[in-house]
């Protein structure tokens, strides 16, 4: 048929299927992409099973607070101290965990701090998805039950981060809010950064992100090192040259006090560990 219509000048030919079905008035149907994804899955719990034993020897601690907290310890003393108290609730109860983070999301800041990119990880590990696993507990596959020692003590340390970057976030936006500095949705991301990257929960894109979950096997920590690395950058960004009202200039007022915030706690936190170095080294010589 296709080549007596070419021949006698009949009508051209359809050259996809498609245009076939819509000859024929078919309707063309979509191939369907809600398959589960079984490699996916496999490899997840492949995953599980290998980091198990990391995930028991680093349970059973309240290690948050002097971890991955410590550097904005002695920058914010007050927030850093607020954080025992709901990350003990929470090692007690899973009810108060859930209590806790319920005053999180119900606080004045949270729907900005959402808007900005505050880390927030969930309890339930599950609803985490593979490339922000938590450095320290990667495996799901021992978090299963309510009363869960190791589910416990993961808790714990997600309320802790969670209530301790929610505080010091909160504290920053309020004090812009009476000193009257204007701030943008980029400000508020900007600082956003720097609380994660102060609490080892930088954001490094999926990519990056999934390396950094794989490299949890043989490495204790790996996000948290990152983030330690990219947080000296946290200083100088509210310093980059930008144009605001056709006339450059060197950032924001709330993007340089980000800067200054972060430049503050990391001075206080290698203050703080050089002295502690330095008390350990008399000690050791007195005896």
């Amino acid at each position: 048929q296709h080549l007596l219509n070419k021949k006698g000048g009949g009508p051209t030919p359809p050259e996809t299927h498609g245009d076939v079905l819509k000859l024929l008035s078919v309707p063309l149907k979509t191939p369907s992409h809600t398959t589960p994804d079984v490699y996916s899955k496999v490899g997840r719990f492949v995953f599980d099973v290998v980091s198990a034993p990391k995930t028991l020897l680093s349970s059973f601690d309240i290690s948050f607070p002097f971890n991955q907290g410590w550097v904005l310890g002695p920058g914010y003393p007050k927030e850093w101290t607020k954080m025992w108290g709901p990350m003990l609730k929470a090692l007690s109860s899973e009810d108060k965990a859930k209590a806790v983070q319920e005053g999180i999301t119900n606080s004045q800041y949270y729907p900005l701090m959402k808007k900005a990119g505050v880390d927030f990880v969930p309890l339930n590990p599950n609803e985490l998805k593979f490339s922000r696993r938590l450095d320290e507990v990667p495996s799901n596959l021992l978090q299963k039950g309510k009363y869960n020692p190791i589910r416990r003590s993961s808790q714990a340390y997600i309320v802790a981060g969670n209530k301790l970057r929610a505080d010091v976030f909160s504290k920053e936006v309020a004090r812009w809010e009476d000193l009257g500095i204007p701030h943008s949705d980029d400000d508020l991301k900007a600082l956003a950064n720097f609380v994660n990257l102060a609490t080892g929960r930088g954001d490094f894109g999926h990519q990056i992100n999934t390396v950094m979950s794989l490299l949890n096997l043989p490495m204790y920590s790996p996000r948290l090192f990152l983030s330690r690395l990219m947080l000296p950058s946290t200083m100088v960004k509210g310093f980059a040259p930008r144009r605001i009202d056709g006339k450059v200039q060197f950032g924001t007022q709330a993007s340089r006090d980000v800067s200054a915030a972060s430049a503050k706690a990391f001075a206080r936190w290698v203050g703080w560990e050089f002295g502690f170095l330095a008390l350990l080294k008399q000690l050791s010589e007195v005896s």
